[in-house]
């Protein structure tokens, strides 16, 4: 165990090859290395692996309470980002990640992040759902509106200043 930062690596990280300090400690999740393994960075995987990059699966009630405040904040994050949260909540560490997305429920649950190549969010933002047809409004993302059938169109209920923005 190092005493250096703690990061958790999205695939972002790994295929912008960004720098980091080699006496920290570095996890990543299996649906990352699944991703990374179908890309190019076969190289810097494997001088993150000789660093002591450690894959860990995080725990499911942790996953759990990263997609209630995903679903409750109406970003749109795939299963792997659900486990990089999680990891990152699980182990205390900064996130490391381009994704806006990520960003944004990393902030509301107050997770530091370090953005790759982008520059990171500056506010948190929370999400509605309207219909284009009939203009209701949901707090949930549906393919259709469940009272008209017309598209679903995402809009910025509130906004803050982000808690973790960049921070390290």
């Amino acid at each position: 165990m190092s005493s250096g930062p703690v990061y958790i690596l999205d695939t972002a990280a790994f295929l912008a090859g960004m720098n980091l300090d080699l006496s920290s400690e570095i996890f990543s999740t299996p649906r990352v290395m699944d991703e990374v393994n179908k890309g190019r960075p076969a190289k810097r995987l494997e001088i993150l692996k000789d660093a002591g990059l450690q894959v860990f699966q995080p725990d499911n009630e942790i996953v759990k309470f990263v997609q209630e405040k995903a679903a409750s904040s109406g970003d749109r994050l795939s299963d792997t980002d659900m486990e990089v949260l999680a990891l990152a909540l699980e182990k205390d560490g900064t996130l490391v990640t381009d994704d806006y997305s990520l960003q944004n429920v990393a902030s509301i649950l107050g997770i530091e992040f370090i953005p790759v190549e982008k520059p990171g969010i500056k506010e948190e933002r929370t999400w509605i759902f309207i219909c284009q047809g009939c203009k209701r409004k949901f707090q949930k993302e549906m393919d259709e509106c469940p009272v008209c059938g017309s598209a679903l169109r995402r809009r910025v209920t509130s906004r803050s200043a982000s808690s973790s923005a960049g921070r390290t």
